[in-house]
């Protein structure tokens, strides 16, 4: 399903993308889009037949009807990774059935390449695979390994793939998201949950490599919930999640400051081990969307000049 928004229009309302339907293995695969450039989507999930799909749409000649990318067979409920180096050129990451993590590319001038397993990574059963790119010529992987731990690979255009290595012995729940925010090309900022739900982060830094785990503000969230991270300004990060108490919460850093605690955003109430959507359209508003306790879209926004507005319902999908 789908919809969207513009400013001119408000909320279109929700409908089927071309008779589309994922995998309901776990909690269902997710739909991930990318926009190559601005006239331009590019959806990827996989079907009911565990395989990878793909649909698009172009300002110029709307939906195009969903595709099967190769014939790689992957766990019921994965999660396809997506990312636009540059608009001519898609990068997908997922999971196969035996826990493989699998790369495909597309370009504009060759087509889908064949789906490849990177490095001999094996990922946690319902790890995803979260990827990165700080450059256009280099990418960076990160999910969890079979022992729990995060861990993470890496690919640049010069010397192409890196083994993987663990990122220190933070203990995860197999099923944990590790996010990942590049705040300027030689700094990562990741963000996952511990085997006991606390909300874990750590850096790098090309000048001083890794930093320890350490628990952001005393926060522990949903078992199964993400934490999802932006950064609207090199200098600055907002984190959400959906607490123990299944409410929506939220925190911030800012440089030459400690973590803010965490604070439930505008009364919000979330479904358990939910995700929380974020995106910055310009660097003082943040739009969240969630799934609330009674199955139903709702979003929220920020903005830099009036706050944080209520939440209201984007309708049943």
């Amino acid at each position: 399903m789908s919809n969207w928004w513009d400013q001119s229009t408000g909320w279109a309302g929700w409908f089927h993308v071309q008779g589309g339907i994922s995998s309901p293995g776990g909690s269902g695969s997710p739909i991930t889009a990318v926009a190559r450039y601005a006239g331009h989507l590019d959806l990827f999930t996989v079907g009911t037949d565990n395989r990878v799909y793909s649909a698009w749409w172009d300002i110029a000649s709307g939906w195009h009807g969903w595709f099967p990318i190769g014939n790689l067979q992957c766990r019921p409920g994965s999660t396809v990774n997506a990312l636009s180096r540059y608009s001519d050129h898609l990068d997908l990451f997922t999971t196969a059935a035996d826990g493989r993590t699998m790369s495909t590319w597309w370009d504009v001038r060759t087509g889908w390449a064949d789906w490849f397993h990177v490095q001999g990574g094996v990922a946690a059963p319902g790890a995803t695979v979260t990827a990165i790119a700080r450059y256009p010529f280099h990418l960076d992987l990160f999910t969890i390994g079979t022992d729990q731990r995060v861990y993470s690979c890496w690919w640049d255009e010069r010397s192409g793939w890196h083994n993987w290595f663990v990122i220190g012995n933070l203990q995860c729940r197999s099923d944990s998201t590790v996010s990942v925010v590049a705040r300027f090309p030689d700094q990562l900022d990741l963000f996952t949950t511990a085997a006991d739900n606390r909300i874990m982060s750590t850096w790098w830094n090309a000048r001083s490599g890794w930093a320890n785990w350490f628990q952001v503000s005393g926060g522990v969230a949903s078992p199964g919930s993400p934490v999802t991270a932006i950064a609207r300004y090199s200098n600055h990060l907002d984190l959400f999640t959906i607490g123990t108490d299944n409410r929506i919460y939220s925190t911030w850093w800012h440089e030459g400051q400690n973590w803010a605690n965490w604070f439930n955003v505008s009364g919000g109430v979330g479904k358990p081990g939910g995700q929380v959507a974020a995106i910055s359209r310009v660097t003082e508003h943040i739009d969240l969307v969630t799934v609330g306790s009674d199955g139903v879209v709702y979003s929220t926004w920020w903005d830099g000049a009036s706050g944080w507005a209520g939440w209201f319902q984007l309708g049943v999908t």
